[in-house]
């Protein structure tokens, strides 16, 4: 396989994790105050927040997984899986 191919794939996945983890700061806010209008109303946890949560896990280990496949460094890995461990944990 062709090294440079394998490099910008990592970049392109790692550059829409970044757009995605963007628009999830940019919306946080608002899905927080849609978030409370609901629990107002007396529904304490609306399906789509854990819909939303697991979205991004989900994109988050594919981008993982590939960079971790991808990188020849044995720590880049150890630390690519340990931070995800600890954003399922947080989550």
């Amino acid at each position: 396989m062709d090294t440079l191919a394998l490099k910008s794939k990592s970049d392109i996945i790692g550059i829409m994790a970044s757009l995605l983890c963007l628009v999830h700061c940019l919306a946080t806010p608002f899905l927080f105050v849609a978030q409370a209008g609901l629990i107002g109303l007396g529904k304490t946890h609306p399906q789509w927040w854990g819909v939303l949560d697991l979205a991004f896990l989900l994109a988050s280990l594919i981008a993982v997984w590939w960079s971790s496949e991808n990188s020849s460094k044995k720590w880049i890995r150890t630390v690519l899986w340990s931070s995800w461990i600890l954003l399922v944990i947080v989550i």
